[in-house]
């Protein structure tokens, strides 16, 4: 049920490499780039928003990351 979810905005730092390594996506290609330090420092040039979404409280289930456009 969509009222189940939880959508957290979270903080684009290093911090967020500590919160994405459990995380899976399901494809390892992603997986590899989601849990890089340099996935990070990529993002910090383009002073992105990101949003956790949880089924509930609990369980992280999809991260969003949306850089800024000029």
């Amino acid at each position: 049920m969509i009222s189940d979810f939880v959508i957290q905005p979270v903080e684009i730092s290093a911090d967020i490499l500590y919160i994405l390594k459990d995380f899976t996506c399901g494809v390892d290609e992603m997986d590899e780039i989601l849990h890089s330090p340099l996935f990070v420092a990529e993002l910090n040039t383009d002073n992105p928003r990101g949003f956790l979404i949880k089924n509930g409280m609990c369980d992280l289930i999809g991260v969003l990351i949306i850089g800024e456009t000029s």
